[in-house]
């Protein structure tokens, strides 16, 4: 072993200790822009890719929405349409108008109905809403309990008194009017009484359910509110108007019982075959100024069952007026 060579295991160690020594250098300016480049390419080409995913799904809806409305024939305002209906005759299965029914199926109208005109329309050309309005449905999916919500209100006074009239309107079997005092029906809407009266000669069950009102449970509820208009004041309006219908058949009115008082005035029910009005009170708010739900029934003991329900149970356990 001469000329200054080292053994084979101590060139391995040498080497070794060289490499140990050795330090990667950082990436220089050039290279990190270029990197950033690079990914910011790479995430402008992933959105751009998913935006045309997105406008085909769209497009590929309104091609739908098209078909539909060149099979039924609404491109004019004139002719028959398949099905047996005509423009005029969707219009009134819809409950709206012609003209606005026309728009709601013309894609290139670009006009999207109400929840409520969509559930109406879609049932009645039995094609699923999310067919019809993508862009609709795509913004909030409800596929659970809460998809029997139509609309909400902060206040029950913000329900505009149409939607009262058209929900009595539109009833042919059962309206059950279970709010405490149901006063305001009265007040807000016209001819309730001929209304009324109509309903019932068409067969239609009409209910009142009212709070007792020299009951315990309205002495306490008058405390609470602490307003010049008291409840059983408001009752009793109700009382004197149903008194004009006196003898009609196919209306009832009875008192909640003493014992379903507190669960009565602590929830207002108004029920409309299958759409409901549910008003929760508040703590110390008359129900005008209480929140309200629009519900209408889409499944098997679901919100509008369970609130059925309730009103029902009341019902049964309730006692004449007389």
């Amino acid at each position: 072993m001469g000329g200054g060579c080292l053994p084979k295991g101590d060139e391995e160690s040498s080497d070794r200790d060289e490499g140990s020594n050795t330090r990667k250098r950082p990436p220089t300016l050039f290279q990190s822009v270029k990197a950033l480049f690079v990914v910011g390419k790479l995430l402008v080409g992933l959105v751009a890719s998913l935006h045309e995913e997105g406008q085909r799904s769209v497009d590929a809806g309104e091609s739908r929405l098209h078909r539909a409305a060149e099979a039924l024939q609404f491109e004019g305002y004139g002719g028959g349409v398949v099905g047996g209906f005509t423009h005029a005759s969707f219009g009134r299965a819809v409950r709206a108008g012609s003209r606005s029914s026309g728009w709601w199926v013309r894609s290139q109208a670009g006009r999207i109905p109400h929840a409520r005109n969509r559930v109406d329309t879609s049932g009645v050309l039995g094609v699923d809403e999310a067919v019809l309005w993508p862009k609709a449905v795509g913004t909030v999916v409800k596929t659970g309990p809460d998809r029997e919500i139509i609309s909400a209100y902060p206040y029950r006074s913000a329900c505009p008194s149409s939607v009262w009239r058209q929900l009595i309107g539109d009833s042919t079997q059962d309206i059950i009017l279970a709010g405490y005092t149901n006063y305001f029906f009265w007040i807000e809407q016209p001819a309730f009484h001929a209304t009324l009266r109509a309903k019932a000669s068409a067969g239609c069950r009409v209910r009142f359910l009212l709070g007792n009102p020299d009951g315990q449970v309205t002495g306490q509820r008058e405390a609470i509110e602490d307003v010049a208009f008291k409840v059983s004041t408001r009752i009793r309006i109700s009382l004197d108007e149903l008194a004009k219908l006196s003898g009609l058949a196919g209306l009832e009115v009875r008192f909640s019982s003493e014992e379903d008082a507190t669960n009565h005035v602590g929830l207002s029910v108004f029920r409309f075959d299958d759409q409901a009005l549910v008003t929760p009170h508040l703590a110390r708010l008359v129900g005008h100024d209480s929140p309200m739900l629009h519900l209408r029934r889409l499944q098997e003991g679901g919100l509008f069952d369970r609130f059925a329900e309730h009103v029902e149970e009341l019902w049964e356990r309730g006692r004449s007026t007389v």
